[in-house]
């Protein structure tokens, strides 16, 4: 039986660990992979390793000379995690490990500065993609001990899921208050220049450069989806029914600039990118959180985007209109019971919500409700799913569907696309 698409390339993996740790003098007592499944299908994002030292490193192995890092800890490191990222995970790696890196930085000197708990990884070294080891990016970072939060958050007490919502809420205002230097101009993601400052770089999601505007970067993600359904062969670029063309004079006879005139398009935030309980850690002897993880994702643009990204599993993502509990969350409106509750489990449901948007009120969050243009730019997104459907797109799903379910799905989505244009003039 042939290996899978991860566990092909394990022993070069551990080779480029074993050389990264090496190329600081140190000596590993064990390697063991983090969060990994040798027969998962879909190739990981990035590959973790938890690394037992014998002795402990010094501040002399981790001087905290290269941007963004850390000096290690004076009284030794006993442990770290390194992570690869996947080269073949189809993100771009222009820049990934160092927007990684930057937002780390910038994320845990906002927590310190809102007197919050350590609960971003400290950096204490990096590289970069092209730097010689294996072509792979990858980071040194601490260990954080914990079990992902989203394996154990259904079984804990609704006071206590209230407890732990209040910290995350407190979380994710210490981000949308993170002070970006004024360096950062753009949107998109960020890096390093050559004199160490953070700076606009490319976002780790989308290939280009930064952009000005809001505007702008929605525009190049629009173009993005729609490069990508040009590829699919299912979708074939929408030529069929003139529908294509129609799409284009949107987004160049100025489609985007009408639909944003209430968006503020120069309001720039740090974004996680997939804040959701899957990667927060947790404590499960003193229930509490002991991390935020993952910031792989994250990028410079409008507070909006983290709703859009997370946020699913404690009823405060608003990507999906077909959502029960939609139109509570985006106002900000639990005062009267939704209609949509109709049994225990759906109850539990817009309590979660319910109590998600207390949180965040508490707390001083900028809830959706509060985000200028918020239905606008919900227009927005569902334009660009609707451009490249992931079932349409994805070489792994299309390899599992007859031809016949493929085109009443490419029927349906073409549907949903013509309506969508026709809704807006085009």
């Amino acid at each position: 039986m042939a290996p899978t698409i991860n566990a092909a390339g394990f022993d070069r993996r551990l080779a480029v660990v074993k050389s990264i740790i090496n190329s600081h003098n140190l000596q590993a007592s064990s390697i063991d992979t983090v969060a990994y499944d040798d027969s998962c299908p879909h190739p990981y994002n990035n590959f973790l390793f938890h690394v037992q030292l014998s002795p402990p490193a010094s501040p002399s192995s981790f001087p905290g000379t290269q941007p963004g890092t850390e000096t290690a800890p004076a009284d030794g490191l006993a442990s770290f995690i390194i992570k690869l990222c996947n080269p073949d995970s189809g993100l771009n790696d222009t820049n990934r490990v160092e927007n990684n890196v930057a937002t780390h930085l910038l994320v845990r000197q906002a927590m310190r500065e809102a007197q919050l708990p350590s609960l971003v990884p400290a950096i204490y070294a990096w590289g970069r993609h092209n730097d010689g080891i294996g072509s792979f990016a990858w980071t040194i970072s601490e260990f954080k001990p914990g079990v992902d939060l989203d394996s154990v958050f259904p079984s804990l007490s609704p006071v206590h899921q209230a407890r732990l919502l209040h910290d995350i809420a407190a979380v994710l205002k210490a981000l949308q208050t993170v002070r970006l230097p004024a360096t950062v101009t753009e949107f998109g993601g960020l890096t390093f220049n050559k004199s160490g400052q953070i700076i606009s770089g490319e976002a780790t999601l989308q290939k280009g450069e930064p952009e000005a505007t809001y505007i702008a970067c929605k525009q190049s993600s629009l173009l993005g989806a729609l490069s990508r359904a040009e590829k699919s062969p299912v979708i074939q670029g929408w030529r069929r029914n003139d529908l294509n063309q129609r799409i284009q004079s949107f987004l160049e006879e100025g489609g985007l600039e009408k639909l944003f005139d209430r968006v503020d398009i120069h309001q720039k935030n740090l974004i996680h990118g997939d804040f959701t309980l899957n990667n927060m850690m947790f404590d499960t002897q003193k229930g509490e959180l002991t991390a935020i993880i993952d910031f792989d994702w994250s990028c410079i643009s409008n507070p909006a985007e983290e709703f859009l990204s997370g946020l699913y599993d404690v009823g405060g993502n608003i990507s999906d209109e077909r959502d029960k509990f939609h139109e509570s969350i985006i106002s900000g409106s639990f005062d009267v019971l939704s209609s949509a509750v109709q049994d225990e489990e759906t109850r539990k449901e817009w309590d979660l919500a319910k109590a998600w948007n207390s949180a965040m009120k508490s707390t001083g969050c900028t809830r959706p409700s509060e985000i200028s243009g918020i239905r606008q730019i919900l227009g927005v997104q569902k334009l660009q799913s609707l451009l490249c459907p992931f079932q349409l797109s994805n070489p792994h799903r299309l390899e599992r569907m007859s031809d016949e379910t493929k085109a009443e799905a490419l029927a349906k989505a073409e549907a949903a696309l013509t309506e969508w244009l026709q809704k807006h003039g085009f």
